[in-house]
């Protein structure tokens, strides 16, 4: 029987082909550090979504909980656009009617709640058809200020609330939540 002899090329791998595999390797590692960034990301935008949820609850049930001034639909109606100016506090100290504790509810809530767990938050509450409409609104943190949009990325949001506008606006990076209470 004969010995078996190894040729010159086949005692191992080349620096080539262990080059190759660096390049391949190292472009499927920052393929996944990509993914892990991209869900990272998705995570926070899904908490934000979660957080503005709770908000418009915790809204929702404040109107329900001070019964006389939410049945007026009027009470804790905030129609002011978008960053214009924030929901002020009501001046009484121990007999509040229920118009000015709506006006309280509005304004702890704001700073409170949505100011300290969204970032750079907003409330539009509109009253139509018997019912209230709390729209909760926040800026990603990663996009530009005031900047209009047509893209996919931009998320339509009621245009009274946003501009004033007659049509629904979008703005990139505002993200918007709407539910509608009946008290």
């Amino acid at each position: 029987m004969k010995p078996f002899r190894r040729s010159r090329w086949g005692a191992g791998f080349s620096l080539i082909e262990v080059l190759v595999t660096m390049a391949v390797s190292a472009v499927a590692l920052l393929g996944l550090a990509g993914m892990q960034l991209q869900g990272a990301r998705m995570q926070t935008v899904a908490g934000y979504r979660g957080t503005a949820a709770l908000l418009a609850s915790n809204l929702a049930d404040r109107i329900r909980a001070n019964e006389k001034a939410g049945k007026t639909l009027t009470a804790y109606v905030f129609t002011n656009a978008y960053k214009t100016t924030a929901p002020v506090d009501a001046d009484c100290s121990a007999d509040c009617t229920p118009t000015q504790i709506a006006e309280h509810d509005l304004h702890s809530w704001w700073i409170h709640d949505a100011s300290a767990q969204l970032p750079d938050p907003w409330v539009y509450v509109s009253a139509s058809d018997g019912a209230y409409h709390i729209t909760v609104m926040w800026r990603e943190p990663d996009q530009e200020a005031g900047t209009r949009s047509g893209t996919a990325d931009a998320f339509t949001c009621p245009a009274p609330a946003v501009s004033g506008a007659a049509t629904d606006v979008s703005i990139e990076g505002v993200r918007c939540y709407t539910i509608m209470v009946w008290p």
